[in-house]
């Protein structure tokens, strides 16, 4: 699992996803191209990197092979800015809980073929009447 993830990371931006998020305000719901589609570990652990802090204090989250930022067109190179670092974190975040995750796994597929070794070595020894 943690071995076959490749770094989620900015490609490029959508513009013609990108779209006004409210009429009323100057706000576009800005559409950056992942490199790939992220795991879903990976987009709960992003989600909480950015907390309520945000992306240079506007809304951002994955969607799809997306991110998306809520923001003024000119604060488009800032959240771009912004995302580079918040992306590495995960990224690592994402490799370590995945690791974890893969041993845990290792783990219990271990002591499930133990003990049913065991239940095999005990079956030779039971009688059924």
């Amino acid at each position: 699992m943690a071995a076959e993830f490749a770094d989620i990371r900015i490609v490029g931006l959508d513009e013609e996803r990108t779209t006004r998020a409210d009429p009323s305000e100057p706000l576009y719901d800005v559409h950056f191209v992942l490199s790939a589609q992220p795991p879903v570990g990976w987009a709960k652990l992003v989600r909480s990197s950015i907390g309520t802090r945000g992306i240079v204090g506007r809304q951002g989250w994955p969607q799809s092979k997306y991110f998306v930022v809520r923001c003024a067109i000119g604060e488009v190179a800032k959240a771009l800015a912004a995302l580079g670092p918040i992306l590495g974190a995960t990224n690592r975040q994402y490799r370590e809980w995945a690791t974890a995750q893969e041993g845990a796994r290792v783990k219990e597929e271990t002591f499930d073929r133990c003990e049913r070794q065991k239940l095999r070595e005990l079956k030779t020894q039971l009688r059924f009447d």
